[in-house]
């Protein structure tokens, strides 16, 4: 009987608890589908909305398109207006003046034509406004223009070419924002170079024919060290241009001591003697003073001495 007593206490305990709990539990799924349901809301009101702005985006798309489709045709009918009122205007301006004859036998025609005088005067003024045939090809808008005008109408500047250059002359030149001449060359091995040198130098080079006028603000030697020693030697014969002896240097007839250069005009073929004996002496004071004519005879003597040498070598 007690253990009776105690179940039936312990099922009136947990009754309550049990209507506690199923209460909950209905409070929490109610709360769970309100929100669920608040939530499909607000995402249809989201998907609505963005339905609503992109059909709102692609009107305006479709809009601009049209509009812009419609402004193209105009442009394109206005282009098309433009030169056929061009070819009328050309037209009216080259076609010749009516005969009085013409005219005359026109009125006569209007007057006694059976039409009314606005029906008659129409074949008129078409004959007035239609463009003659072309003879020799169509009239087009820019047959009428004339060649030598520009497309605004004016008339064409025609620029003189530039006048050429002679590579000889040395008054075409200027000097650049510096004050100097560039100069450029190759080396004995063919290697490029170039300087700046000043007018003075760049004048004299090309008038004693060491270099060219490449254009306004450049010359070109025309020699290397080696082709220019070659070159002197070979234009005097390898003979001393002081005692006539045989010569294999080069000396300068103004020094360079006294503002002399190495060109062509200023250098000579010399023997050693009268290239070490000249030193910084003028060539016409070199000449005056005796030593070439000694140096002649000082070679003349150490030729017949090495002749003496040679022959005794040969007897033995």
């Amino acid at each position: 009987m007690a253990a009776a007593k105690l179940e039936h206490r312990e099922g009136q305990v947990m009754e309550p608890r049990q209507l506690a709990e199923g209460n909950e539990r209905g409070e929490r799924t109610e709360s769970e589908q309100e929100s669920s349901s608040l939530s499909r809301l607000v995402a249809s009101d989201v998907k609505t909305t963005l339905a609503e702005q992109t059909l709102q985006l692609l009107k305006d798309e479709v809009g601009a398109t049209s509009s812009t489709g419609s402004q193209r045709k105009k442009r394109r009918r206005r282009r098309k207006r433009k030169p056929a009122e061009a070819v009328n205007i050309h037209a009216s301006a080259d076609a010749p003046a009516p005969e009085p004859d013409r005219v005359r036998s026109n009125r006569s025609s209007t007057r006694g034509g059976t039409g009314t005088g606005k029906g008659a005067a129409r074949p008129a003024v078409a004959a007035k406004t239609s463009p003659p045939a072309a003879s020799g090809r169509e009239s087009t808008p820019h047959s009428s223009r004339n060649h030598a005008a520009g497309m605004d109408g004016r008339p064409r500047r025609h620029h003189a070419p530039p006048a050429a250059i002679d590579p000889e002359d040395p008054a075409s030149l200027r000097t650049n924002r510096q004050g100097m001449v560039r100069m450029r060359g190759k080396t004995d091995k063919g290697r490029r170079w170039h300087q700046e040198v000043d007018m003075e130098l760049a004048v004299t080079l090309v008038k004693e024919k060491a270099a060219v006028v490449v254009n306004r603000y450049t010359i070109r030697r025309l020699f290397s060290n080696k082709d220019f020693k070659r070159f002197i030697l070979n234009r005097d014969n390898y003979t001393c241009y002081f005692c006539g002896s045989y010569g294999d240097t080069i000396d300068h007839l103004l020094p360079r001591a006294k503002g002399g250069h190495t060109t062509p005009l200023n250098c000579v073929c010399a023997c050693n003697l009268c290239n070490q004996s000249k030193a910084a002496m003028d060539a016409d004071e070199f000449m005056r003073s005796g030593i070439p004519e000694w140096n002649a005879a000082h070679q003349a003597e150490l030729l017949e001495l090495e002749m003496q040498e040679s022959e005794l070598e040969d007897t033995q």
